[in-house]
């Protein structure tokens, strides 16, 4: 079993040439160049290391890492361990087609499927992690044959990611409140320009994940039934693998 991280380092100057470019920054420094830094460990220690430019995707960085093990240490098979980041139906694809394992984690939002895994978690059997954590795990029916999914639910991610979510709804509420009491008052009639705003307070604290809105007779129609789905998911981590001798 391997186990497959990606960070991003950024330069203040221009950096290597070739390596160093503009992409997705993990640091909040998207105006500077970076490089990506993939570490693989096992068994507890680092093994590999390897250096991205830093425009790619976390995903394209599978296929080179896996040959890569293949070569180096003439491994025949590994079951590889990568964040939601990593997944792709190509690098599963390639994992299965080469005969290695995979335990993955899946991405939550805007995917019917893995609302419907944590909707059945709801109602299945749950286990702890350990004794003394209050972490927990329930595994539930795949969509396809020989696919087994483990639905965890971390205390600590679920009180963070409640308390942001009541920060966000209430100042998203409070903003789109006072836009719709402009649109009243016909301070803001332009359609185009009352949807620009909606958008703009919506970014603003991850409002598009909690509220739906419409605009009917003149009026600014705003709609809370996103947060139940938000409920569902909060604190929940999400894993495919195929192993089958894999323990929860």
């Amino acid at each position: 079993m391997v186990f497959y991280d990606l960070t991003s380092s950024y330069f203040e100057g221009e950096g290597p040439e070739g390596l160093a470019q503009y992409g997705y920054s993990r640091d909040q420094r998207e105006g500077n160049r970076q490089i990506l830094l993939g570490v693989v460990m096992a068994n507890g220690w680092p093994i590999a290391h390897h250096v991205f430019r830093g425009n790619r995707h976390d995903s394209e960085t599978v296929l080179p890492i896996v040959a890569d093990l293949e070569k180096r240490f003439g491994l025949r098979r590994i079951v590889f361990v990568g964040d939601r980041g990593m997944v792709s139906t190509a690098n599963l694809g390639f994992l299965w087609s080469q005969g290695h394992g995979f335990l993955v984690g899946l991405r939550r939002r805007r995917s019917p499927e893995v609302l419907e895994y944590v909707r059945k978690a709801q109602s299945g059997s749950w286990q702890p992690c350990s004794p003394e954590e209050k972490d927990r795990v329930c595994e539930v029916e795949g969509a396809l044959p020989g696919q087994r999914i483990f639905v965890v639910e971390s205390a600590e991610r679920l009180a963070y990611e409640q308390a942001m979510r009541e920060r966000d709804v209430t100042k998203t509420r409070e903003e789109l409140g006072k836009l719709a009491k402009r649109i009243e008052k016909g301070e803001l009639r332009n359609r185009e320009e009352i949807g620009s705003s909606v958008a703009r307070i919506l970014s603003l604290h991850r409002g598009h994940r909690y509220f739906r809105w419409s605009l009917r007779a003149g009026k600014l129609q705003v709609s809370e039934e996103p947060v139940e789905t938000e409920k569902l998911l909060e604190g929940k981590y999400v894993i495919l693998t195929e192993e089958k001798d894999l323990p929860a």
